[in-house]
């Protein structure tokens, strides 16, 4: 442990330029690991049904065992082409840059780890979101969970930003920002920080980087760290339609 605290002193750059990369990715984007989601608070939010597979949906992988890394990274694929490649870019991308920071580090005593599952959701016939976990660990205490979430137009197969899901997107983050604040203000229990719920919430598009469509409404994914510790795990907010009403959003995209 005390070896592992070192590391991160000596070896951190790999892993801030990697977050960076991330965070890089998310916004232009606009696993599941049970350990990691095991310890994230009871919520009263209503569960969604477990999604079910798009016709044609398959899987493809990145899986690289090497004496510096274990990577694993999946994705899911489409009948729709456009999509599936561009999916396939991204996770492309993420492993490279994972792989570009280890390399540029001196060897560690211990494999560097990316890991990457997801989950699918399907709001209607025409669109789909795709949340990916993404688990990294370089050293320290524990592993770095990010939440990064892809939405598509699967009629002409654009990537869907916060512009392409409200006409008027900053009223959309007002609207989001007062109701997640309001959700979790009451589901965080003892793991209520007011500075770190207000901070995480506030309306600013980094705050909502990571949106998923799901039926009927969105479903907003906050980092570990973001708005609560890192022992409350990540959080989430499923937003109905209706509150965002004012926002306009793109009723077709929900099958409306």
């Amino acid at each position: 442990m005390i070896w592992h605290g070192s590391a991160v002193m000596r070896y951190g750059g790999s892993m801030r330029r990697f977050v960076i990369c991330l965070a890089a990715l998310a916004l232009h984007a606009m696993l599941c690991f049970p350990d990691v989601r095991a310890f994230a608070q009871p919520s009263d939010q209503p569960a969604q049904p477990p999604a079910k597979a798009a016709p044609g949906q398959e899987e493809g992988s990145f899986n690289i065992h090497d004496e510096r890394t274990d990577i694993d990274v999946s994705y899911p694929t489409f009948d729709n082409a456009a999509v599936t490649a561009d999916i396939r870019q991204w996770a492309h991308h993420l492993v490279d840059a994972f792989r570009a920071g280890i390399e540029e580090e001196q060897p560690l005593p211990f494999k560097s780890t990316l890991k990457v599952g997801y989950t699918v959701s399907h709001p209607s016939d025409v669109a789909l979101s795709i949340t990916f976990d993404v688990y990294t660990y370089t050293g320290g205490a524990h592993g770095n969970l990010d939440l990064i979430t892809l939405s598509y137009d699967l009629r002409d197969a654009r990537r869907l930003s916060l512009e392409n899901l409200f006409a008027d997107p900053e009223t959309a983050l007002a609207r989001m920002s007062a109701y997640a604040y309001a959700r979790l203000s009451a589901t965080l229990g003892d793991m209520h920080v007011e500075d770190m719920l207000r901070s995480g919430t506030t309306p600013d598009v980094d705050n909502y980087a990571s949106i998923a469509l799901i039926p009927g409404g969105i479903r907003i994914h906050f980092q570990p760290y973001q708005v609560a510790p890192w022992a409350a795990g990540p959080q989430h907010v499923d937003m109905p339609l209706e509150d965002l009403a004012d926002a306009e959003p793109r009723a077709a995209l929900w099958g409306r």
